[in-house]
């Protein structure tokens, strides 16, 4: 790999007018593929390739070990006792406490594991995956969860505390499937809440006003999609920008504003990202950040609001984010 260009950059986001973005020193060496706030904002954890799992505190980077060296695409912080649950290829779990012991869970599935995220109160997580996989861990056993066979890509959780999941269109056999769920937790069932025709539903947030936010791909067209749901269905939100392919989408924080991350549907080491905004009156437009090589992966804004990481990987494959 040219040296010149590393496996993955760090962004640090301070202020939408002013597009203050700077550049965090990352170790060249470094995959990573997602990042996480601690519920008080004092410190952020990052994983990614090969097991790789690092604390971030102050501007500093501390190793944290993650008794993997399976690709972990995603981590969540219990916001009642600071513990993070990281997943990622193969089943594969890790619950780590706050004084960074890790142990690996068994999840009892093979299928690769793209998100955790845990209740708003740490009651829970709920795990999605690749073929339908769902998880909750209630932090003594995990229960499956029924209702999807395609793969799912994001989770967040409305005012409520009721989580949605999105996932892609077509699942076994390029068989049409829901792209919105909804979690019945006491069922253990992900109900179906809307079908996006053709398009994938890549990434969703929650923001103010009980807005989701949702950002996809057409897999006809190769084009980006936004929509916004009013509580009975998804409405299309116009995007300023053509041919790009977006991968996540994060709500600043007490705000009408969130940030959109893209990639693109070239090849592994082909092509960039950029970071689009986004607001309720204007929709998806105006390039905060461009680059040639990375492929923006997540945004995760601090809990105060005051910036967001944005995490690039450049070899990262859009489909499998």
């Amino acid at each position: 790999m040219n040296r010149s260009s590393p496996g993955s950059i760090i962004l640090r986001f301070a202020d939408r007018e002013q597009r203050t973005i700077n550049r965090l020193a990352l170790s060249p060496e470094s995959f990573i593929r997602w990042g996480a706030w601690s519920r008080d904002g004092k410190e952020a954890v990052l994983v990614g390739s090969n097991g790789q799992m690092t604390r971030y505190h102050d501007d500093q980077f501390n190793d944290l070990t993650s008794q993997t060296n399976e690709n972990l695409r995603c981590a969540s912080y219990n916001p009642d006792d600071s513990a993070i649950l990281a997943v990622g290829n193969k089943g594969t779990i890790i619950l780590t406490d706050k004084v960074g012991r890790a142990r690996k869970l068994d999840s009892k599935t093979a299928s690769n594991l793209r998100r955790a995220s845990w209740s708003p109160d740490g009651s829970y997580a709920i795990i999605v995956g690749n073929d339908g996989a769902a998880l909750v861990w209630d932090g003594l056993s995990f229960v499956e969860v029924n209702g999807a066979l395609n793969n799912l890509r994001s989770i967040t959780w409305d005012q409520e505390g009721s989580a949605y999941v999105s996932g892609n269109y077509f699942g076994p056999s390029m068989t049409p499937s829901p792209t919105l769920y909804k979690l019945d937790y006491e069922a253990k069932l992900l109900q179906s809440v809307a079908i996006t025709e053709k398009t994938d539903i890549i990434s969703i947030d929650f923001g103010p006003e009980q807005q989701l936010l949702a950002v996809g791909y057409d897999l006809v067209w190769q084009e980006p999609r936004a929509y916004k749901w009013n509580g009975q269905a998804l409405e299309s939100v116009k995007v300023d920008e053509a041919g790009v392919y977006p991968t996540s989408v994060a709500w600043q924080p007490g705000n009408r504003f969130a940030l959109v991350g893209t990639g693109t549907s070239k090849p592994s080491g082909q092509g960039g990202g950029m970071v689009l905004g986004y607001t309720v009156e204007d929709g998806i437009k105006g390039r905060l950040f461009e680059d040639q090589k990375q492929r923006i992966v997540c945004v995760a804004w601090r809990p105060q609001g005051d910036y967001a990481l944005i995490i690039g990987n450049r070899y990262a494959r859009t489909f499998s984010t």
